[in-house]
């Protein structure tokens, strides 16, 4: 009911709004930008006040809504949504993150670096505001976005947080799908990575400590780029994966059941899937090329099962690779980063994540 009670307020308020707002513009120009910002806006208040209200009786909205679109429908927002959704996100973090981020992140500033031998692909590079005692770790992020969705500027709060808490953070931005298979992401990933490496001294930051890590496919991706059959020098320090699906058939059945099959790039980008599971892959001999590995899994995840994280854990400890996994008992899938972007505690996520990047003794070592 409160919800209900909040959607006819936000709705009644939007339209009002855009009446006064479109009627008093003093040039045509003025006046179509204003509405069409409004649209979007009204668009992003109404669905997610829907989404919230279906919450409250649905245990997955997100199945429950796609499971009653039209197949027609479906294969449409595959195949041409991923210009809209990203424009609905920048235009969300542009709007919202002011009111929601702390002044003492919002003001630290990056640098933009342009990675080596991979076209379109740039690492935005936050220094911590203070200059530490010594250089500290470098922290690579490779946004999710089911391999098609995405950009290093709709994770700015996160490299800003990431600076505040004493880490160099570096977010990726790379060519995604259908411009770049997974394959082709990863490898510019990899070459991030080695990027990395090579300017962590010019950042600030410990050449020594340099770690990557990914979100949901980013975590798939950032996982490909590290793996390799046969030993050899490690590219960085560590593998860091949140909410990552490392089995692409068991979750390609996991989306089936869900009835979310069809919208999702999955099966297009990552064909064939087993050749893009860091799990069956790992099984089959491939290994890390990094020396320690921390796995985290938000306990309420509905989009990627925390069995995805748990299995692969354990598929890298019998391989002998060092692998730690650790569950956030009250974080969804992408909870924990907003969480972190909006400036709020995460105490359990960052005491994880300062731990393991400092070479600490790990709490759930398998």
């Amino acid at each position: 009911r409160q919800t209900a009670t909040l959607l006819r307020l936000l709705l009644r308020h939007d339209i009002q709004g855009k009446q006064r707002r479109c009627c008093g513009s003093s040039s045509a120009l003025a006046s179509a930008t204003a509405c069409a910002m409004s649209e979007l806006v009204s668009s992003a208040v109404v669905f997610y006040a829907l989404h919230r209200l279906l919450a409250h009786v649905e245990h997955d909205v997100d199945g429950f809504v796609i499971r009653r679109l039209p197949r027609a429908v479906q294969l449409l927002l595959r195949h041409h949504g991923k210009a809209p959704c990203d424009a609905v996100v920048d235009a969300a973090v542009a709007l919202l993150l002011p009111l929601v981020q702390p002044r003492h992140l919002s003001s630290i500033a990056s640098v933009s670096s342009a990675v080596e031998g991979a076209p379109g692909c740039e690492i935005d590079v936050f220094r911590p505001p203070h200059a530490p005692p010594r250089p500290p770790p470098v922290l690579i992020f490779v946004h999710g976005g089911i391999w098609s969705l995405g950009n290093r500027t709709q994770y700015r709060a996160l490299g800003q947080r990431l600076a505040a808490e004493g880490f160099v953070g570096a977010i990726v931005s790379y060519a995604t799908w259908p411009e770049a298979s997974a394959t082709a992401q990863a490898e510019a990933v990899r070459h991030a990575v080695r990027h990395a490496v090579r300017h962590a001294a010019a950042w600030g930051g410990d050449a020594a400590n340099v770690y990557l890590a990914g979100q949901s496919s980013g975590a798939n991706v950032s996982a490909l780029a590290l793996l390799r059959d046969g030993d050899g020098p490690p590219l960085c320090a560590g593998f860091i994966g949140m909410a990552g699906p490392y089995d692409l058939e068991a979750h390609y059945g996991y989306e089936s059941r869900r009835g979310v099959q069809h919208i999702s790039m999955l099966a297009a980008a990552c064909e064939p899937l087993a050749a893009h599971s860091p799990t069956a892959l790992v099984r089959r001999g491939a290994r890390l090329a990094c020396e320690r590995a921390l796995l985290v899994h938000g306990e309420r995840d509905i989009t990627c099962p925390l069995r995805e994280s748990a299995i692969f854990a354990v598929a890298l400890a019998s391989s002998g690779q060092n692998v730690e996994f650790v569950t956030l008992r009250d974080d969804a899938h992408l909870t924990f980063l907003v969480d972190l972007m909006a400036g709020r505690a995460c105490v359990e996520l960052l005491g994880h994540l300062r731990r393991f990047c400092a070479g600490g003794a790990p709490v759930a070592r398998l």
